[in-house]
């Protein structure tokens, strides 16, 4: 993705990553559940993983998990420029390059909507936390209110 830059991943399965040494070396083989291709959309390699993609594979189902009343929590980790803020939060057009957090909170409040005009005694609580850890630091990521800044936390040793 950077100018004069070679990527040095090939995704031969939707699971499979290789790294190549060089430009015929393959130096490491990683086997996942499940592997996006991020690099360039217009590779080919087992599809590029737009948001709609991450939503459909992850989003639907940790929306239907909280819809019947677990908990959930969604995890990225990965490398500085990876992308998992880029998955998460998404890209500066939110019309278009929303991420999971926000496509899901959107989703469960259109349908909680649709319930509470079948069943108006129907009743919903949801709660979000969203923080990031960086540099072994928590902070809360500014969003649209312009909050942003460390976060206290609290170790509770009998949970």
């Amino acid at each position: 993705r950077e100018k004069g830059e070679k990527c040095a991943i090939q995704m031969p399965t939707r699971g499979g990553v290789v790294v190549y040494e060089d430009d015929a070396t393959p130096s490491l083989h990683f086997s996942f559940d499940r592997a996006y291709w991020s690099h360039s959309q217009e590779d080919t390699q087992n599809g590029f993983a737009d948001q709609h993609t991450l939503m459909e594979e992850l989003g639907m189902e940790l929306l239907q998990n909280a819809l019947n009343g677990f908990n959930g929590c969604l995890f990225a980790y990965g490398q500085t420029g990876s992308g998992k803020t880029w998955s998460v939060i998404g890209g500066k057009d939110m019309d278009k390059d929303a991420g999971l957090l926000p496509n899901m909170i959107h989703r469960i409040f259109r349908l909680i909507d649709d319930k509470k005009t079948s069943d108006p005694d129907w009743n919903f609580e949801c709660r979000v936390s969203y923080l990031e850890v960086g540099c072994s630091r928590m902070f809360r990521p500014k969003v649209r209110s312009g909050v942003s800044g460390s976060v206290s936390h609290r170790h509770f040793p009998s949970l």
